[in-house]
C-alpha cells in the first residue's frame, strides 16, 4: 500500500476493514540507485523546508520538528482526526468509537 504520510490513519482504517490482522509499516526514506530519497506525491504539499533565515539555530529546528513528531503519536493523531477524547470519541479495546453528536 502506498500513500502519503499524513494519510496513514485513514489507510490503516481502510486496510483493517479488509484484514483485521494486517499491519502497516511506515517508510519514507527509501534507498534507490542514487542513494536515499524521500518518497512523495508530485504536487502534494507534504514537504516542509526550513530556511536558515527563519530558523536561526539547530535548537529552534529541533523544537519545530518535535511538533511534527508529536502529531504522529496516537493521541495527537486521534485528536486531529476525531476530536476531543471522551467527548467526540471513546477508545474501546484500543479502537476509536465515535460518540453520537
Amino acid at each position: 500500500m502506498v500513500g502519503a504520510m499524513d494519510d496513514v490513519t485513514r489507510l490503516q482504517d481502510e486496510m483493517k476493514k479488509i484484514n483485521a490482522n494486517a499491519e502497516l509499516t511506515l517508510a519514507n526514506r527509501i534507498r534507490g540507485p542514487k542513494g536515499y530519497g524521500i518518497w512523495s506525491i508530485p504536487d502534494y504539499s507534504s514537504v516542509f523546508l526550513f530556511s536558515k533565515k527563519a530558523v536561526k539555530s539547530e535548537c529552534d529546528l529541533r523544537t519545530i520538528l518535535q511538533y511534527f513528531d508529536r502529531t504522529l503519536e496516537a493521541d495527537a493523531s486521534n485528536f486531529l482526526k476525531f476530536g476531543v477524547p471522551d467527548k467526540n470519541y471513546t477508545l474501546r479495546d484500543g479502537k476509536v468509537v465515535l460518540n453520537p453528536a
